[in-house]
Order: C-alpha cells, then structure tokens, then sequence
C-alpha cells in the first residue's frame, strides 16, 4: 500500500499540490506551479526560499536559523528547501524578487535576408486550387491554401543561466519586431551551471526536470514576444537557441554531469536540428516524448554547435556577431559573467579560455550587493559631491555589479585605496575630503556610499578575485598567441554586465588590458545577435557553424601559469597614465 498523499496549498495564489511525505516545500511549490525564489539549488546556503506556514506542523531545520531571526521562526517562516513536510500545509509565499535587467540586442551588422524557412509553390491537386507550403531546410513544415499562406517568423534565443533573452523575426524582410528577456526558471535548481549539472545528477529524472523548466521559460517568453508584436505563435517556424553547454545540454534531455568533472568533456558538441513538439535527444529516453516547444508544432529548433566544456554555442554566437575571426589584427571579446569567456580572435583564428570570475560581477557575495534591478546604483561618481546613478531613480537599495566597479574604480581615484587593494582609515588619510566616509563595521574598514550601503573591505576582495581571474584569462590568452596589448584593435565587452561598464573603470581595476578607452566597446547581447544572424542566413549559419572548426580551447583548470598569473592580477595596475 502506497504512502499516502499530503496536500499543500501556496497562498495568495491558490495553486496547490498533493506530495508524498518527506517532500520539501520548494519540490511541492514546482509541483504546484508556484514561484519560490531559489539559487542555491536547494541546500540551504542562499536563503532566499523563505516560506510562511499558516496551517500545518512543519519542524524548523538547522539551516532556517542561519538564515531566519527567531521571532520569525516562531511566526511560521521556514526555507521551503529544508522543509520537508510531514501533514496537510498551507504556507504564503512572498512576491518573487524583481527580475534583473538585461541587454536583449547587441552589435548590429548588416545581413542580407535568406532564411531556411521559405514559401514554395505546391500543385495541391485537390478542389482548392493551388498551394504552398512552408518549408524549414529540407523538412515541410505545412502546407496551405494559397489565400491562408501566413507571413513566416522566427525566434532568436539566448538561453542563458539566469535570463533568457529572445527576438521574434520577420523573415520576410528581417525585422526585428519584438525583443524581451525573463529569468530562467532552472534559478530554483541553482544560481549557477555546476549546481545545475549537480541538481540533474542527485534525483532521477533531474535532467528532464530542468529540461522541462528551460522550455517552460522558453514558451513564456515566446508567448510574450507574440502578444507584444501580435504575432500567432503557430506562424513560427524555426527556433535558433545559443547558450552555453550545459544549458544546451538540459534544453535537449541530456544529462550535463560529464561537463562538470574532469577532464570536461560534451556529450555532443555538434550543432543539432529538432522537431519543436519533440526537443528530447537522449538516446536512454527515445521511447519517451519530451516537451514541446510553444510554436508551430512542425517546426525546427536548431542549436548553436560548442567549443568545450565552457565555451558553448553563446561564446560561438557571439563571435559570429562580432566578426573577430577574420581581420588582419587581433580583436578580443570578453563576455563578463559568473563565468566569464575570453576569446581572442584574428586571420581566421580563435583561442577561447573561460575563466570563473564568481558572483561579485552580477552583486553576488558582496554586503550590499544586489541585482540591477531598481533601487541598484550602477554609476558612481567620487567628488566635493557623491553622484550616484541609480536604476529607475529614487533612494539606492544597493550595488550591481557596475555601481560595484565603479566604486572601487573611485575609491582607487581618489587615494582612499592602494594597489594591494587594502582601504585606508580616516585616520591615515585626515587630509582627504572623503575621509569621513571610511569607518569601521563588525571590525573591518569600509566606505559609506550612501545611507546604509558600504563598501566593505571583503567585497573589495571578492571584486578583486573576480577581476584577476577575468585578468589572468587574458594574459594567458594573449600570451599563448604572443599578442601584446597594445597591438589589439578593439576589446569588445559582452554581456549585460558588459554593456553597463564604464571603459575607464574597467582599465584603472585592470579588468581589460591596458588599451586605450577608444578600443574598449560594449557590444550587448553578443549571443543573440549571433542567434538572430544565423536565423535571418542560412549563409551566416555556415559560416558561424564552422567557428569550432577554426578555435584552440584552452582550459584553465589545469594551465601550468594559471595560478600565478591570477595571484599577480590581484593586484591592481598603477594609475599613472590612465586618466
């Protein structure tokens, strides 16, 4: 006789489920349909799953009380990750976190419009007179009556770890009419791809859970674009998705582990070609339908091929998009992010590394850091007077990772920060205008950028780890070619962390070479430019499909000048010249 089944009801919205005992609240909210804020994967460490109980016993576990004060335990609030439930609950869930905000388009380049999808005349044979039919490649898409032939569209994606940004395409005459990004519903499974590719492996079926997550976010934002343009989803015809392994991995049923132990290998690396109803790839799961993807259910979703392990078909998209590959001098893109790829590309040659630059880029481990969202300062002035740049205006509520460099970036300006990183005191700098700022908090120095917001010793530290693992990529990279920086012609940043830097704070933190500010660009979405190109041309597909063929994977992990070359990027570049 089976375990019988609890029930849970998520208040304000209703939804609920029935669960075996022993299931957490977060598995039930998934169950259920629920959002629950999560990033950690469901170990306890992020704390941002907190849930109250209105009905039912749910014991407190040891991570609630490193997150949660007492009085709010003893008002029912508990981390729906650790709780696991023993009867009947009902529990109120907090209105999710503000959705970051994300670049949705990157470097433009001009592209003559030959898309796979085409209308060719068909001899129907029938009482209704001639026919067309839509054609994807050399698969048939439809087949309809002259008079109900619909006019053709795409979709570009970039399948990212925390957002997924999307265009929706003519592919008459290639405009773009509707752009938009949502965050990527996997975040419950785990703020990053390791967690990700841990979360497949630790439960049965967790690949095809997190498969199924990606394309539920997908149908969403496809749903999105297609209310925005007024666009019918079943006149989409093709999906072109970049993003990096191991999300592509996840999109297509196949378990990630393989890329997330040494030695780092793909299971594929290939560029694949699906039905949108079937997107499972996984030879152990043919007898078993995968979930469809919200567009026409006869059209063709094709991914972006893979360099390695860590570099995926958004680094192959985004070198498409910025064209580095060819030219007579060497280019450099730079995609900042939790993982951060650095590619240097000239003459028809690529070398790639990715380098784990942590959270600091995106506000993560850092006191008062935050996502950019509104109320994040992502611009910073240190003068007579404070400027701040704060998204959306009104009062700052914290520090994205740009107001982050940038605030180290001044602090280093105006003498309150030496090249080891170390921040002075107010009493070693009595002289300075600011030195009323610095003080000190639970024993450690920080500056007061506004009301309640610091900048911390620590999170200098943590911005300092970031940038020299992002500065060692680059060293290797440029050395294993025998590139000097000043023989580069341009340092694309890519990302939406890219796009929001500010050139002169990247350079006096040494986050990109020592150029000239004119030769640092940001280039956006990077990827989904690459996406929306080789969705516009199948001629700029061949071309971006044959990228891999053309790029030297480097991999850090084991590179013999990898540590020391990060230990000597810790410390920041003299400003003498930099102005």
């Amino acid at each position: 006789m089976g375990s019988p089944e609890l029930r849970v009801r998520f208040q304000p919205s209703g939804q609920e489920a029935r669960v075996a005992p022993g299931t957490t609240l977060l598995a039930a909210a998934h169950w259920a349909g629920t959002t629950v804020d999560s990033t950690c994967g469901g170990y306890g460490t992020c704390g941002l799953c907190r849930l109250r109980v209105l009905e039912g016993d749910v014991p407190a576990s040891p991570e609630d009380s490193q997150h949660i004060s007492r009085d709010e335990l003893a008002d029912g609030w508990r981390l729906a990750c650790r709780a696991e439930l023993e009867g009947d609950t009902v529990c109120q869930v907090p209105a999710p976190a503000e959705h970051p905000r994300s670049v949705v388009e990157g470097i433009q380049r001009a592209i003559a419009v030959e898309p796979r999808v085409r209308i060719e005349e068909l001899e129907s044979g029938g009482e209704g007179g001639d026919a067309k039919a839509i054609v994807c490649g050399s698969w048939q898409i439809d087949v309809i009556a002259n008079d109900r032939v619909p006019q053709p569209f795409g979709v570009a994606l970039d399948l990212g770890t925390s957002t997924v940004a999307g265009a929706l395409v003519d592919l008459v005459d290639g405009t773009i009419v509707a752009a938009a990004s949502i965050v990527n519903g996997q975040v419950a499974a785990g703020a990053d791809v390791i967690s990700r590719a841990a979360y497949a492996r630790s439960r049965p079926g967790g690949a095809l859970e997190l498969q199924g997550m990606a394309v539920d976010t997908m149908n969403q934002l496809v749903a999105r674009l297609g209310v925005a343009a007024s666009v019918f989803p079943g006149n989409v015809y093709e999906c072109v998705v970049a993003g990096n392994s191991i999300m592509l991995h996840l999109l297509l049923g196949v378990d990630p582990y393989p890329l997330s132990v040494a030695p780092f290998e793909t299971v594929f690396d290939e560029p694949l070609d699906v039905a949108a109803a079937d997107l499972r790839v996984d030879t152990v799961a043919k007898d078993r339908r995968g979930p469809q993807l919200a567009i026409h259910p006869q059209a063709r979703l094709q991914s972006f091929p893979m360099i390695g392990a860590y570099a995926g078909g958004d680094t192959v998209a985004g070198l498409h998009a910025t064209d580095i590959v060819r030219g007579d001098r060497p280019r450099l893109l730079i995609d900042l992010g939790t993982n951060t790829e650095v590619a240097l590309g000239y003459d028809g040659r690529v070398v790639v590394a990715s380098a784990p630059a942590g959270p600091a880029f995106e506000g993560g481990g850092v006191r008062c850091g935050m996502a950019a969202v509104e109320g994040a300062v992502a611009r910073v002035k240190l003068g007579p007077a404070i400027e701040l740049e704060v998204i959306g205006g009104g009062a700052p509520r914290g520090l994205c990772g740009s107001g982050l460099v940038d605030a180290v970036a001044e602090l280093r300006w105006a003498g309150l920060l030496d090249r080891s990183g170390r921040l002075g005191s107010a009493e070693e700098l009595t002289g300075n205008p600011l030195a009323d700022r610095l003080e000190e908090i639970e024993g450690a120095r920080a500056f007061r950028l506004a009301e309640g917001i610091y900048i911390g010793q620590r999170d200098i530290r943590e911005l300092q780890s970031a940038i020299a693992a992002v500065a060692a990529a680059v060293r290797i990279v440029l050395g294993h070619e025998k590139v000097e920086p000043h023989e580069l012609a341009d340092v694309y940043l890519a990302g939406s962390f890219g796009a929001a830097l500010d050139p002169r704070s990247a350079r006096s933190l040494g986050l990109v070479p020592p150029v000239s500010e004119n030769a640092v660009r940001g280039v956006g979405n990077a990827a989904i430019e690459g996406a929306k190109a080789a969705l516009l041309s199948f001629r700029e597909r061949e071309v971006a499909f044959q990228i891999p063929f053309h790029t030297e994977y480097l991999e850090l992990s084991g590179h013999p000048d990898f540590n020391d070359t990060f230990m000597a990027a810790m410390t920041f570049p003299d400003l003498e010249g930099l102005g």
